[in-house]
């Protein structure tokens, strides 16, 4: 008889563990509040975020230590529970206090976190998500509010225009005519000669940029100058 409840009492101890183990895991759940990463966490997070495969972030909640996981395939052994109670727990081990989970499948997931922080290490679709002011189908263009302005002026300086931001942002596209483009204040250029950057005395990197932007929409200079005017308009930062 005895014998009969071993695979019984077999199955109901390892459902014990397992729901200890989930219990243990939800208490190191996404955390909230305001957190301040360390240099070094901000390196990690950068290469988490730029991976092929990201998969789970935890940070202790002084923001000094971090531990995190990505696939480098199309699957990944041990990217569930197992794997971020692992973590977890040596995080916690590393850092001497308790770890949440930050980010998962690169989707940052810590409540209430200030991006402004992060704004340089941001990808691509989270960072044209902040400094777009989009209407689904109806128009986008740069946010003016005061705290999309750091997100506005990172997308500038990566090159970005509004229209690509739209698709870094997995956004519907809208209408051509219905994207609205910051043009610079200086009157328009009557040739395709472009002055070096030292000769520009007026006029804010923005505003170069996006005079470099207008002509090459314009088809006035090719894509490659483009480039390397980008690069030495940034370079004089």
């Amino acid at each position: 008889m005895i014998k009969r409840l071993y695979p019984l009492m077999l199955i109901f101890l390892v459902s014990g563990c397992k729901l200890a183990e989930g219990l243990e895991l939800m208490g190191r759940m996404p955390g909230s509040g305001q957190i301040v990463l360390s240099s070094q966490v901000k390196q990690d997070l950068k290469k988490y975020l730029a991976s092929y495969g990201p998969e789970d972030f935890f940070v202790s909640i002084d923001g000094k230590v971090s531990k995190h996981s990505i696939c480098l395939a199309h699957t990944c052994k041990g990217s569930g529970w197992d794997n971020q109670l692992r973590l977890s727990r040596d995080c916690e081990r590393k850092a001497s206090t308790s770890c949440k989970l930050f980010a998962r499948k690169g989707t940052i997931l810590w409540a209430n976190f200030e991006y402004s922080e992060i704004v340089d290490i941001l990808p691509p679709r989270d960072l044209c998500r902040r400094a777009l002011n989009y209407i689904p189908h109806k128009s986008a263009s740069w946010g003016v509010a005061k705290h999309t302005m750091e997100f506005v002026r990172e997308s500038k300086q990566r090159g970005y225009s509004v229209k690509q931001c739209v698709s870094h942002a997995n956004y519907d596209p809208v209408p051509t005519r219905a994207l609205v483009e910051e043009r610079p204040s200086s009157a328009p250029v009557s040739n395709t000669s472009l002055k070096p950057a030292s000769s520009v005395k007026a006029g804010s990197v923005e505003d170069r940029l996006a005079r470099l932007k207008q002509l090459v929409e314009e088809g006035l200079v090719t894509e490659m100058d483009a480039a390397a005017k980008r690069r030495e308009i940034l370079k004089g930062l």
